[in-house]
């Protein structure tokens, strides 16, 4: 210690000393000097918000190591006066600029969505996929719980990675057809003359007959 301080002056002295101390109290140094160091700090888990602030992101909120990245998405119940469960809405997400952006893997696969505490993953189910356009892919989501009269974020985690999809519509939906299509799912239907389905029967006719 004795060398280093005949080399330095007095001013650059207190600053060392200053540099050790603070070292010492928390007891340890990080330098990023590398893409890799910068992926591996707090600042890469962190959440964008729409007015370009950045938020920081302990682990207490996150929902995985492995996915650094979110999208909150605002619920606004304002004016309803009654608590939802189970409810199903579907919101817009510009999937073309984050595959564009290397954010998000083009088919897709790499989203998870997350209720309120940024941990506990929901259902959700992609209708409609879009990265040739702006206009946005379309993602039903499932809330267990929407409070009554008030604003809450669901988070729609990323990564450039693909894996394994979770988007399933029967995990969000109670019964779901797509009639537009003129396919009949197999299930829950049955199909002996009359489909059966939820509390009801119905027909359906290939023909502009009236039933």
């Amino acid at each position: 210690m004795d060398k280093i301080r005949s080399l330095v002056t007095p001013a650059v002295w207190t600053f060392l000393t200053f540099c050790i101390f603070i070292s010492s109290l928390f007891s340890f140094n990080w330098t990023e000097n590398t893409k890799e160091h910068f992926e591996d700090g707090y600042f890469y888990r962190s959440t964008v918000t729409a007015d370009g602030k950045l938020q920081v992101r302990q682990w207490d909120d996150w929902y995985h190591s492995s996915w650094p990245q979110r999208i909150p998405v605002e619920i606004n119940a304002v004016g309803i006066n009654e608590p939802l469960y189970e409810y199903q809405i579907w919101f817009l997400v510009n999937t073309k600029e984050l595959v564009d952006a290397g954010k998000l893997d083009n088919g897709g696969t790499a989203i998870r969505i997350t209720g309120p505490d940024g941990k506990t993953l929901i259902p959700f189910w992609v209708e409609h996929w879009n990265i040739t356009t702006s206009t946005g892919s379309k993602i039903w989501v499932r809330v267990p719980q929407i409070p009554a009269n008030s604003k809450t974020y669901i988070y729609m985690y990323i990564r450039e990675a693909s894996t394994n999809s979770l988007s399933n519509r029967d995990s969000v939906f109670d019964l779901y057809e797509n009639w537009e299509t003129g396919l009949r799912s197999t299930t829950p239907w049955s199909s002996s003359g009359w489909l059966t389905g939820g509390s009801g029967v119905f027909e359906i006719h290939t023909s502009t007959d009236q039933l």
